[in-house]
């Protein structure tokens, strides 16, 4: 094969395993969506209590702005 036909394989096989995954990914999301308003509504509360409590907790740590950063991601999405 020539160099080109040899990049264009190699670019559809990229591409092609990178729908693969990320349609595989989207298939095995365990959360549930909200779908309503009220769920939605409901659903944006309870992130920001959340996240209001971790910032305090932050704030209370005295945690400088990029160790913040990272606790608010622990905070917010612990590990089971």
């Amino acid at each position: 094969m020539s160099r080109c036909t040899n990049r264009a394989v190699l670019g559809v096989t990229l591409a092609m395993a990178t729908f693969v995954w990320h349609a595989t990914a989207m298939a095995q999301s365990s959360a549930a969506k909200p779908r309503s308003p009220a769920e939605i509504t409901a659903a944006s509360e309870v992130l920001i209590q959340k996240s209001e409590a971790c910032r305090r907790e932050a704030h209370a740590q005295k945690i400088g702005f990029v160790k913040r950063r990272f606790f608010m991601h622990r905070c917010l999405h612990p590990k089971p």
